[in-house]
């Protein structure tokens, strides 16, 4: 990683300029999800206020589980996930995850997603979870694991998560474009964005 010339050091095998981010964020906003696919990025953090608003319905969680496993290339997922939980319990375990996000405790609210059945994985329980609390939420995938040596697991997401935090400080210190959609600028998913475009595209 270089801030304003100068390196720092989080491990990675890949170097990141921090002037890169705003068109790199801006990549990943042309390439996920795939061209002439539906719903967008942004539509489905819309989707995830109106599931909150609402209390997590069953009907209304079902829908977007599928949304979200759809964006995230394996729509399969979705089907095991609602055929091996009760609707309670997934509605009942989104309701904790969300409530430990707002109240800051990300890795706990992982955590909670984890304990739904064929939603355990660390990428997909991520993917839930950083489109419901998108200002303080990242996703952990493969590909991130795997190129940037991040564990898969809990502890790992807790490291990416502090990296990201990191990188987010500089950007905002040093005022750079903002090239994405929430209404106050740079969120630490945002950063978490631009990196996984800078990996995949």
């Amino acid at each position: 990683m270089i801030i304003d010339e100068q390196p720092v050091r989080f491990g990675w095998g890949t170097v990141v300029r921090l002037s890169e981010f705003p068109e790199l964020l801006a990549r990943f906003q042309q390439n996920v999800p795939s061209k002439g696919n539906k719903p967008t990025t942004s539509e489905i953090e819309q989707l995830a206020i109106e599931l909150a608003k609402n209390n997590f319905r069953e009907a209304d969680l079902q829908s977007f589980i599928k949304t979200v496993c759809h964006w995230g290339g394996y729509a399969g997922i979705a089907g095991r996930v609602i055929r091996n939980n009760s609707g309670g319990h997934i509605s009942a375990t989104f309701r904790k995850a969300y409530q430990k996000a707002q109240n800051g405790s990300l890795v706990e609210a992982l955590e909670a997603l984890r304990h739904i059945k064929d939603l355990g994985s660390v990428s997909f329980a991520s993917k839930h979870l950083k489109f419901l609390a998108p200002d303080s939420a990242v996703v952990l995938d493969s590909i991130i694991s795997e190129r940037l040596a991040y564990q898969m697991n809990s502890a790992g997401y807790r490291d990416f998560l502090a990296d990201c935090r990191t990188i987010l400080q500089n950007i905002v210190a040093f005022r750079l474009e903002y090239s994405g959609w929430g209404k106050s600028g740079w969120r630490i998913s945002d950063v978490e964005m631009a990196i996984t475009a800078k990996l995949r595209f």
